[in-house]
């Protein structure tokens, strides 16, 4: 049983630092697949990947690829496009939508169809010839505690307090 990741093409391309200083939108989206088809961060050749983009084919030009299906979503919103790939799936168990938008991971997870945070996504990038995972460079911000969106509604109160602290001084026993 193979895996479809279904990727939220510009929400994915907001979080790349490789691809940040392009200039151009069409830049970034290419060197998207090409990251893709180099680094394979679905994992197996087996898993399908198909990313989704705003826009239409004919304004943006073609865009082809031999790992990634490209889709454009063609007078909708993308993420109504994601929705709508979801739930026309025949089997949307197998399919990882990779989103941090939170209204798209709760609309697919209703459909069946299981989420990643884009973070988790690209960290999944293993380096050639090697099983530890690639350094995808991060901010200092970003190397600090993080918790994908997928995740946060599964903190309780008191885990959370915890892991983020109370943001309470404690008072010095002397």
């Amino acid at each position: 049983m193979s895996i479809h990741y279904l990727l939220d093409g510009y929400n994915v391309i907001h979080q790349m630092p490789s691809v940040l200083n392009l200039a151009k939108l069409e830049d970034r989206r290419r060197q998207l697949i090409r990251f893709i088809e180099q680094y394979a961060p679905q994992g197996s050749s087996n898993n399908g990947v198909t990313v989704v983009f705003d826009g239409d084919l004919e304004v943006f030009g073609g865009m082809k690829s031999s790992v990634a299906k490209i889709v454009f979503s063609q007078g909708e919103s993308a993420d109504d496009k994601i929705k709508k790939i979801v739930a026309q799936a025949h089997n949307s168990k197998n399919i990882v939508v990779v989103s941090d938008d939170r209204d798209i991971q709760y609309a697919v997870r209703a459909l069946g169809a299981k989420t990643s945070g884009v973070r988790v996504f690209l960290d999944q990038v293993k380096v050639s010839g090697s099983s530890k995972k690639s350094s995808v460079k991060r901010s200092p911000a970003e190397s600090q505690k993080y918790i994908p969106k997928s995740e946060e509604s599964k903190i309780t109160s008191e885990f959370g307090e915890i892991w983020l602290g109370s943001g309470k001084k404690r008072k010095n026993k002397s």
